[in-house]
């Protein structure tokens, strides 16, 4: 008698495995993430480098692969994302379009990110406003929900 579920409810067990896999070499262009430090983000194209795909079968991929990189191996400076867009064909002018655009959605997450600092302040002086509004009518809370519903 078998203990494997699957066996015991007719159906056969389920395999995932990889046989080949393919290597493409997509091309690099300006991108939208205001994430990077200073300068314009890149990002990938949607079109790759069609004779540049590799196949590989899956045991050659993992002897090929090499050790992960860290966070700070993956970093690109200013200047090399730079070069890497030029290199792809981006002009100056689009590189200093999208690093406009990048600077003004970097200052937007800062002035969110300045703003909900003071989040709880703002609701506490709300809150405040609120209390001192209902002692000086004589109102209770349950008057003032009931004026909203």
């Amino acid at each position: 008698m078998s203990t494997n579920g699957a066996a015991l409810n007719g159906t056969q067990p389920r395999k995932v495995s990889f046989g080949v896999v393919e290597i493409r070499k997509h091309f690099v262009t300006v991108g939208d993430n205001p994430a990077c430090l200073s300068g314009a983000p890149i990002t990938l194209g949607w079109t790759h480098d069609e004779s540049s795909v590799l196949r590989l079968l899956m045991d050659e991929y993992e002897e090929q692969e090499g050790p992960k990189r860290t966070g700070r191996e993956l970093f690109l400076d200013r200047e090399t994302r730079d070069s890497i867009l030029i290199g792809n064909g981006v002009t100056r002018a689009e590189i200093n379009e999208a690093t406009r655009h990048a600077n003004i959605d970097r200052q937007g997450r800062r002035d969110t990110f300045q703003s909900l600092k003071f989040g709880k302040v703002h609701e506490g002086i709300e809150s405040f406003g609120r209390k001192f509004k209902r002692v000086i009518t004589f109102t209770s809370k349950e008057a003032e929900l009931e004026k909203l519903w």
